[in-house]
């Protein structure tokens, strides 16, 4: 069983305690760049839930979305895990990360999308670094340097600016899409940490699979009931086509199962503050899509999100790290 807990497939969680340490500049940019693929990849999801929401409603939204990204990953696992299977106590734990913790953070996130509109979305989550190192000073495991504290404050700034809304005068638009979206921030933080210090030993992708299936079996459970019953749930009879069809797998496979397995590989590497630091560059991605879709963009919401980054940008300096650890040192 030990030759288990030492599988390449493991490397997504548990190498992470030694890749912190030790990470050097070149790995240390390679990191990134999986973070940075996770966050595009993430990013494609906002636009399309806005559109999607149109015409199906939100909890059909979030069944199909964690049903085809769940299964995707547990059948990606099956093949690259097929020797190492989740523990007894592994699927409890997925269970939990994922009935609980999970299901609030993709029933806040789908809906905080739709009513607060997806660049709106995309500046709050950005807050995430925020949530994250206020919980690590919380627990113990970390403190906030002036470095750190800096980007901090300057990705706050940012997110504020970016909820300010112009008309006759200047107000801050905070209403019931961004409580949610705060509450899926806070949920995602915990879910990170929870398998990141919890499930270090269980098969990553399997693990992964199933925190995100079981909530959106749930609550297809819940809509076929409905449906039963005469209630139309899902608006999958009236409007599905082709081309919703495949927005759905763009949505579920390639956005979301993608997102979340490199995203885990990513704190595996960093840790969860300083990946949620890469979720800055996520009200650009979104940016570029709503402007591709022909939407227009408050120039007040571009100026937070450029703060947001500069924050992130302060923050990431000082994660390098010196090839050689004397280098650093005082001659």
């Amino acid at each position: 069983m030990a030759i288990a807990k030492t599988s390449h497939a493991t490397t997504l969680f548990s190498m992470g305690a030694m890749a912190k340490k030790s990470l050097t500049g070149s790995a240390l940019i390679k990191a990134n760049l999986i973070v940075t693929t996770s966050m595009i990849l993430f990013s494609l999801s906002l636009p399309l839930l806005e559109l999607l929401a149109d015409r199906y409603s939100l909890t059909t939204l979030v069944v199909i979305r964690n049903v085809l990204s769940g299964a995707v990953l547990i059948l990606l696992g099956k093949v690259i895990e097929r020797h190492h299977r989740l523990s007894h106590k592994g699927w409890g734990k997925a269970l939990y990360a994922g009935c609980v913790l999970y299901m609030i953070n993709t029933v806040c996130l789908t809906y905080g999308v739709v009513y607060a509109g997806a660049f709106s979305a995309a500046i709050i989550i950005a807050l995430t670094p925020i949530v994250s190192a206020i919980v690590d000073v919380i627990t113990g495991d970390d403190r906030i340097g002036p470095r750190l504290g800096t980007a901090l404050a300057v990705s706050l700034l940012g997110g504020v600016l970016a909820s300010i809304g112009w008309d006759e005068s200047i107000h801050l638009t905070f209403g019931l899409g961004e409580v949610m979206l705060l509450i899926g921030v806070l949920t995602w933080v915990m879910i990170s940490r929870y398998v990141d210090h919890h499930m270090q030993d269980e098969p990553p992708i399997t693990g992964l699979g199933v925190i995100i299936i079981s909530p959106g079996l749930m609550l297809a459970v819940l809509v076929v009931v409905l449906e039963m019953t005469g209630i139309e749930a899902s608006g999958l009879g009236q409007h599905l086509n082709q081309i919703d069809l495949g927005l759905f797998i763009l949505l579920g496979v390639v956005s979301s199962a993608g997102s979340m397995a490199l995203w885990f590989r990513g704190v595996a590497l960093l840790g969860v503050t300083i990946t949620s630091l890469q979720q800055n560059l996520v009200p650009f991605f979104v940016l570029i899509q709503v402007y591709i879709l022909g939407q227009s963009v408050d120039p007040i919401k571009i100026s937070g999100g450029a703060l947001v980054l500069l924050g992130a940008l302060i923050a990431q300096i000082r994660k390098i790290q010196p090839a050689h650890p004397d280098a650093s040192r005082a001659p």
